[in-house]
């Protein structure tokens, strides 16, 4: 889909289908090799579960890689947690925005 987005074409986006799903199983097929806490240790940190995957990318694919995985580093629970709640006093309260957030 964000390959549609960005204007890619039929054959490119049928190339980051499969260079994804190689790279998935390349990273499941290593991690298969770590104990399950090492592993839970490891969730948070997406620069530690980063592995080069055998595939051949463009500049451009490159790139774009790049860029997601900057956007994606800058990221938290605490900016997450900012966007869609306030403090009120000492506890966390989410923010009414429907239709994703509403009371019930």
């Amino acid at each position: 889909m964000a390959a549609s987005e960005n204007g890619v074409d039929a054959t490119g986006r049928e190339h980051a289908v499969r260079t994804a799903c190689t790279a998935y199983r390349t990273t499941m097929s290593t991690l298969a090799q770590v104990p399950a806490y090492e592993l839970w240790q490891m969730r948070s940190y997406a620069s530690v579960l980063h592995i080069e995957a055998p595939v051949m990318l463009d500049p451009v694919e490159k790139a774009t890689i790049a860029k997601a995985v900057e956007r994606a580093t800058k990221h938290s629970h605490a900016t997450m947690l900012a966007r869609v709640a306030e403090l009120e006093g000492k506890s966390w309260r989410f923010r009414d925005d429907p239709p994703i957030l509403t009371r019930l």
